[in-house]
């Protein structure tokens, strides 16, 4: 009986990405310290002035496996463009889990632990992937829940870029 009910909800979850596209432009890059991987503190601010792409990932997140070869690549495609691609785990067990993740699928650009109020400052997190787009100006142009083609990846960069 289980059986039957995991094709349909595998199904659901592929579609449901494509239905939750939901552009924004009300608000801005979040004041929000962060923690990277070896416990040094940071803040989001810092990166003000930059298009900046924030990925929320878990490493038991299937699509998210899918999605860091692809930000890798566009980290290193964009990178001479001021592209900041901040990605923040949101696995609960820590830094030590994360790093064990990166051995089997590495990431390239800046990674971090999402800290108590991380996911409220960004309006919720309501699956993952999810993803963030702001412009030079820390104005958010998009965000998308779930796993998106590489061209909307392209296209959105492109928008906050300019």
């Amino acid at each position: 009986m289980k059986h039957k009910l995991i094709l349909p909800l595998v199904a659901f979850l592929l579609v449901l990405p494509l239905a939750c596209k939901v552009p924004t432009n009300a608000s801005e890059l979040p004041d929000i310290k962060l923690v990277d991987l070896d416990g040094k503190s940071v803040d989001l601010r810092q990166f003000q002035g930059k298009p900046v792409l924030i990925n929320f990932w878990a490493t038991w997140c299937g699509p998210c496996r899918f999605e860091i070869p692809m930000l890798n690549e566009l980290h290193k495609k964009y990178s001479s463009s001021d592209l900041v691609i901040v990605g923040i785990s949101t696995d609960e067990a820590g830094a030590e889990v994360v790093k064990e993740f990166m051995k089997e699928v590495p990431i390239q650009y800046r990674s971090y632990l999402k800290g108590a109020d991380t996911e409220e400052k960004f309006g919720g997190i309501w699956g993952l992937p999810t993803n963030f787009f702001y412009d030079r100006n820390g104005k958010q142009l998009a965000k998308a829940f779930g796993l998106q083609p590489r061209e909307f990846f392209e296209e959105k960069i492109q928008e906050i870029i300019r």
